[in-house]
């Protein structure tokens, strides 16, 4: 389980420091509920790894959310 605390704490830190860029930028609240989601994700990143045996079955939606986020990036917005 100790690479499992690993994995969720550098996870939720990316996606923290990744997200920050984004609360920063002009939007409409449908824009800032959806950060509101994606912020709250990186917390149970952080749930996750501090008890990752109690958390087992929430790795497999944490693990969707990364997936889904990094398949769906432009292309041009990664460059």
């Amino acid at each position: 389980m100790k690479f499992a605390k690993i994995v969720f704490w550098f996870g939720g830190a990316v996606g923290v420091l990744a997200s920050v860029g984004l609360y920063f930028r002009p939007g409409s609240h449908a824009y800032f509920g959806l950060f509101a989601g994606v912020l709250s994700w990186q917390i149970v990143f952080f749930l996750i790894a501090l008890d990752p045996q109690g958390y087992r079955p929430m790795m497999i939606p944490a693990v969707l959310e990364k997936l889904i986020w990094v398949v769906t990036r432009r292309p041009e917005a990664a460059a």
